[in-house]
Parts: structure tokens; C-alpha cells; sequence
């Protein structure tokens, strides 16, 4: 698992503020002073982690903290990675698409419709 110097920013922001209810200016000054499309990135990556989750409170966001202790191995491990450069970085990038991409396929060849019936075609 790798998070990018974004994800980690956001992550350190929501984690100074102990999660709750954060303005996304707030948090977007915290990580960095990153833009909106780079928030909303970086805070999905951090979902898909499993690091966070995101519940809406009266049309809020309202951020939790998931796994402190997983994410301090991951944000470590992050940080390490990039500290030894550029091609390090790029190899964990490229590792990280093809573990996604192969979960991915392990969702779609599960053959069943949303009622959890074996579809037809898998007969």
C-alpha cells in the first residue's frame, strides 16, 4: 500500500484536527494548500486505504479516523518511498495500479447479480 505526498498531507490535517467536522479550505491549507480536484483525490485514495471514512452530517463531511496504527505503517512506508526518489516512487505507483487493477477483475469475474443469485450466463 503507498499514499501519495498528497493523501499523506490530508491525512496528517484531518488527524491534527482529531476528524470531526473540517472546513475543506481547512484542510486543503493542511496538506499543503492543494486544489479542490486534488483534495477530492487524495481523499478518495485515503478511503480506498481503508484509513478514513467520510460520513455526511447535515450536508457536511464529517471525517473518521479508521486505523491509526495501519496508517502510520502505510504514511512511514510512503514517506520512505519517496525519500529514496523519483524511481522508487514511480515502481510503488505502478505496483499500487496493478494490485488495484487486480482487485478490480476479482470483483467483476464474482458472477453474481445484486440479488447475490448466480447470474445466467454463469450456468
Amino acid at each position: 500500500m503507498f499514499a501519495t505526498n498528497h493523501a499523506q498531507g490530508l491525512y496528517r490535517g484531518i488527524e491534527k484536527y482529531g476528524g470531526g467536522s473540517i472546513r475543506e479550505l481547512t484542510l486543503r491549507r493542511e496538506a499543503g494548500g492543494i486544489s479542490h480536484g486534488t483534495f477530492v483525490a487524495a481523499r478518495q485514495e485515503l478511503c480506498e486505504l481503508g484509513l478514513i471514512a467520510i460520513e455526511r452530517i447535515a450536508r457536511k463531511p464529517h471525517y473518521e479516523l479508521i486505523n491509526p496504527v495501519l496508517a502510520e505503517v502505510i504514511l512511514a512506508r510512503s514517506k520512505a518511498i519517496y525519500e529514496a526518489g523519483p524511481e522508487a516512487v514511480w515502481s510503488a505507483k505502478q505496483a499500487a495500479k496493478k494490485s488495484r487493477l487486480a482487485r478490480e477483475s476479482a470483483k467483476s469475474d464474482n458472477s453474481t447479480d445484486k440479488s447475490g443469485n448466480p447470474s445466467e450466463s454463469a450456468s
